[in-house]
């Protein structure tokens, strides 16, 4: 379950838009925000490359934000 409130300001700390996160990422914008919401959970590789996009090297942010 991913603590959508962390990641939400991890974007807005970026100063990248959803739909770009989205596309770097390679999902729609929708289904970014499904899994923002907890419909359906991000995989590994998905979680990598928003913390890859994002600059979120913190292994205990990390966790934080995608293991909540």
């Amino acid at each position: 379950m991913v603590n959508s409130e962390l990641l939400k300001q991890e974007i807005k700390d970026s100063g990248l838009k959803i739909a770009k996160i989205a596309e770097i990422v390679g999902m729609s914008h929708n289904a970014f925000s499904g899994k923002m919401g907890n419909v359906r959970p991000f995989t590994i590789l998905e979680a990598k490359a928003i913390c890859n996009t994002l600059n979120i090297t913190d292994p205990a942010r990390i966790v934080a934000i995608f293991f909540a």
